[in-house]
């Protein structure tokens, strides 16, 4: 009988491999891709054909999970202890085989194509050649020897499996493309071994190893072993894979989905009540997330995210299972409620699905909300049918022997009434309970979605920055040809402020805040620095500071490049910003004092220019007082002396005068005067004409982002030119381009 089932297999096979797979070109002119899109939407067909056949040996009942410990029972007589191990072995195979069958066709994955043609074929032409015995697993040994629904199940099975297999070897062989094949082979290899333990049968361990007594409950070492696994394969799912194509990914995903929806349902077939139809939450996100990852259907995914994963961590935690852990139905339960707790997960943090918001969380509360009404009905309608139905913990007492307080919400308001010739028994005060618990919990896992997003963000731009430091810093070394890094990279310009070709966008903007600026200050020089509000000062400094990126171009301080050394360009630059930002808890010593271990000043100096800057700027009486408690000036003084403590050789200020009374701004005014006349360079910003007349050696102009020119203040007397009329030229034409812009 067998012999005469393998023989009408391959000729079925062969016949339909020269029929159905004849996809030469018929009409010249006709290209390959036409012919290969005609091949893969007939694999596709088979794909779904094959489906629909094993849904029907998904579902059905096989009488190799009575053995226990390779010990063959009545119905596997004849089987040996090692024929029994083969099978056993050659059915997760088998397994992982069908499911890349029915995958292959929809994924341009090499890797994919390479496990179809081999080992997807090679299981199959195995599975063949041992078709008896499968058979003999199947439906045991009297039935077997006659011809029986499950005999030509998998008997199309086969034909379907090597047909998409065999199209797959064929172009291989065509193909002719084997480089690299030594590490394709290890790769598969790999994940054949990790495919197996995915879509492991749940009958598989009791057959081969019995069953030792290993329970998974109480947080006992095996326990925690499972607790840590189901944490630790996303995590190594995911660092696997996190860098690969999206392809790849969503492949790993859906596999894990349909190994997910495997593993649970092939024990339906043989035990299959009312208690167990598939309403427990945990039971429905199987379902659910086969139809997400399949079809990519973001409902159902974000009802899974948000109100499975709980309800399956919780399951993980404190499992409703006490039996040993190689029993079929435990296996069972352990694989559903991990795969339950990490697919939402991974869908998320692999980039299948985007991230979600607070308004999809509501939404999936509100699905939730339809579905807990739904599943106490069916428990009140079910239970006359059988007492063990306990859908959602409603009718049972697992969730109140970690709760014991809420064993009077439950029995002490319980309602009894007939209806529809039936008896509804109802505990509403308890289910009231457990649903504001669980939405509580919703809510909470929420927040800790939002704050884990938060940390793997700021891990990866750390990660990001630290990588992009290290090529910097290979970048550098080579620059610098063999010279200390700690060295000016330009030593020309060790005396200089030089920007060269700088722009800076902001964002995804288009449009350049500051666009080719060019400039060069020298040492000794108080430089000013002037535009209107908006015109790109502010946007140019905080570059040259460190404080923002730089889109394109060059900054150097004292040679050092700012983006390229940016910890030696800062230690040589006192910065006073426009906004004059501190801390108001300290004082003002503390806070000078903070800046100055921040730039490495030594106790002496510090004292020394501490006690020489608050003389000149009159603080003595209010240096130890908290900063929240000075006045505008006083802080803007403050920051003033902290920006000069560590005796910078360029000294950068934003807007110093703003709101200052005419003492301070004075004081300030010519403290820039007197550090410039030691030899420094003295870069200001301000739209206060008379201050820069009065103290600049040299201006530049910029208005709308774009540099106007450099003036020497001296060389403008001569001329007869102040310094407002030169700025108010350039401000008119700007003012009269906008007014035309507007007009048009």
């Amino acid at each position: 009988m067998s012999t005469l089932i393998i023989f009408a297999i391959v000729a079925v096979l062969l016949f339909l491999m020269i029929w159905f797979f004849d996809v030469r070109p018929k009409k010249r002119g006709e290209s390959k891709q036409t012919v290969s899109k005609l091949k893969n939407f007939k694999l596709k067909i088979l794909s779904v054909g094959l489906v629909v056949i094993y849904a029907f040996r998904l579902f059905s009942v096989d009488v190799i999970r009575e053995c226990i410990s390779l010990v063959p029972t009545d119905a596997l007589a004849g089987f040996s202890p090692a024929g029994l191990a083969l099978i056993t072995i050659l059915r997760i195979f088998t397994n992982v085989a069908v499911i890349l069958a029915m995958m292959a066709p929809w994924y341009k994955l090499q890797f994919l194509k390479n496990l179809t043609a081999f080992f997807v074929t090679a299981t199959y032409v195995a599975n063949v050649f041992v078709f008896n015995w499968h058979i003999l697993s199947f439906v045991g040994v009297q039935t077997a020897s006659t011809l029986n629904w499950r005999t030509i199940q998998f008997a199309l099975e086969c034909i379907l499996v090597l047909l998409i297999g065999g199209m797959h070897l064929y172009d291989k062989i065509c193909d002719k493309n084997f480089a690299g094949f030594g590490k394709q082979i290890v790769v598969m290899l790999l994940s054949i071994v990790a495919m197996c333990f995915a879509v492991l049968p749940p009958e598989s361990m009791q057959t081969l190893f019995g069953l030792p007594d290993l329970v998974a409950n109480d947080f006992e070492f095996f326990h925690r072993i499972v607790i840590y696994a189901t944490f630790g394969v996303p995590v190594a799912i995911y660092f696997a894979t996190k860098n690969k194509e999206y392809a790849l990914r969503d492949f790993v995903l859906t596999f894990l989905s349909i190994c997910a929806f495997v593993t649970f349902f092939s024990l339906y077939g043989s035990d299959f009540t009312v208690s167990n139809v598939p309403l427990h939450l945990c039971h429905t996100a199987i379902i659910l997330m086969l139809i997400s990852f399949v079809f990519k259907s973001k409902k159902f995914f974000y009802f899974n995210y948000f109100i499975n994963v709980i309800g399956a961590l919780i399951a993980v935690l404190i499992p409703d299972v006490t039996s040993t852990f190689f029993e079929p139905g435990t296996l069972q339960f352990w694989y559903n409620h991990m795969y339950a707790v990490f697919l939402p997960i991974l869908g998320v943090a692999l980039k299948i699905f985007p991230r979600p918001n607070l308004k999809m969380m509501k939404n999936a509360v509100i699905v939730f909300s339809a579905y807990y009404v739904f599943a106490a009905v069916v428990n009140t309608w079910f239970a006359n049918f059988d007492p063990g139905v306990d859908y959602f913990f409603m009718r049972g007492d697992h969730v109140l022997e970690f709760f014991a307080f809420a064993f009077p919400l439950k029995y002490n308001y319980i309602y009894t009434f007939d209806f529809a010739g039936l008896v509804w028994t109802i505990y509403p005060v308890y289910w009231l309970a457990l649903y504001i618990g669980f939405v509580l919990f919703t809510f909470a896992e929420w927040l800790v979605y939002a704050s884990l997003y938060k940390v793997f963000d700021d891990w990866g731009l750390l990660y990001r920055k630290a990588k992009m430091q290290k090529m910097d810093m290979l970048n550098l070394k080579k620059e610098m040809n063999g010279r200390d890094i700690t060295q000016p990279l330009s030593p020309q310009g060790a005396n200089m402020i030089k920007i060269t070709n700088f722009s800076k966008k902001y964002g995804g903007s288009d449009r350049y805040a500051v666009k080719d600026f060019n400039l060069q200050v020298n040492a000794g020089e108080v430089f000013g620095f002037i535009g209107h509000n908006g015109a790109g000062k502010s946007t140019t400094i905080k570059s040259l500071v460190g404080i923002q990126s730089i889109t394109q171009g060059k900054m150097e301080i004292c040679g050092f490049d700012v983006e390229k050394q940016p910890l030696q360009a800062k230690l040589n630059v006192g910065y006073v910003s426009d906004n004059h930002a501190v801390y108001e808890k300290l004082t003002g010593r503390e806070y000078i004092n903070y800046v100055a271990d921040l730039y490495l000043v030594s106790k002496t100096d510090r004292q020394q220019r501490m006690q020489k800057y608050v003389e000149m700027f009159g603080l003595q009486d209010f240096i130890d007082n908290e900063i929240k408690s000075y006045s505008h000036g006083m802080k803007q003084k403050i920051v003033v002396i902290s920006s000069l403590i560590h005796n910078p050789k360029v000294w950068i200020l934003d807007e110093p005068l703003t709101g200052l009374d005419p003492t301070s701004a004075w004081q300030i005014k010519e403290c820039m005067k007197q550090h410039a006349k030691e030899g420094n360079i003295v870069f200001f910003s301000s739209h206060v004409i008379e201050v820069v007349e009065k103290i600049c050696d040299r201006i530049a102009i910029i208005n709308g982002g774009q540099l106007k020119g450099v003036y020497d203040l001296d060389q403008l007397k001569k001329q007869g030119q102040s310094v407002e009329q030169l700025y108010l030229s350039f401000a008119d034409k700007a003012t009269k381009k906008f007014n035309f812009a507007k007009e048009g």
